[in-house]
């Protein structure tokens, strides 16, 4: 199985981040997970602490810091770190279920794919509020075809908070565009 990098970018969110990261190191790290790199872009508190908790529980976890560029310049900047041959990326509010690296390693063994991306399922912290409709849903970035692996075409892309692209189609690709990223109250993706 290729090795998966998980990368985070996060910024001012450490007790999200420490959800994630908990979720990660549940039962262990996924044999594929060689490492997670947190990307501060930024921030103005102190992640430290959750990154290091997640250490201290076995998680083969790191934290980098760069000055504060966007979302973008955060995954570019997790990519030239990495040691993986996949680069996976989670956004710090995301859980993931147990084999979650195992599956995208998997994914791209089994299939030769060059990005494979995962289902997202919300979580409501109470009921769902009738006007959101399912069509709405994708705005908060929910996404799921099913259980069967399938090929995806441009009118099925998954979202940044669960998908991972070879490290080989990164390179390829010249990294991701920082002008797509939210700026002020626009969000170009």
């Amino acid at each position: 199985m290729p090795p998966v990098s998980a990368i985070i970018p996060t910024r001012d969110r450490p007790d999200l981040l420490a959800d994630c990261l908990a979720t990660l190191g549940a039962g262990g790290p996924s044999p594929a997970l060689c490492e997670v790199l947190v990307i501060d872009d930024g921030s103005e508190v102190d992640l430290g602490p959750a990154v290091a908790e997640a250490a201290s529980g076995g998680l083969p976890v790191r934290l980098e810091r760069q000055a504060a560029g966007g979302l973008n310049v955060a995954r570019n900047h997790g990519a030239t770190l990495a040691r993986g041959e996949i680069l996976a990326y989670l956004d710090d509010d995301t859980y993931v279920g147990p084999g979650w690296a195992d599956a995208l390693a998997a994914g791209f063994s089994q299939t030769g794919a060059d990005g494979v991306g995962g289902r997202i399922v919300l979580h409501f912290e109470g009921p769902v509020p009738p006007w959101l409709s399912p069509a709405l849903r994708n705005y908060l970035s929910e996404f799921d075809l099913g259980d069967a692996p399938r090929w995806l075409d441009t009118t099925q892309l998954p979202y940044g908070a669960n998908f991972a692209i070879s490290r080989q189609t990164w390179s390829a690709l010249d990294g991701f565009r920082p002008g797509l990223d939210r700026i002020g109250d626009s969000l170009m993706s």
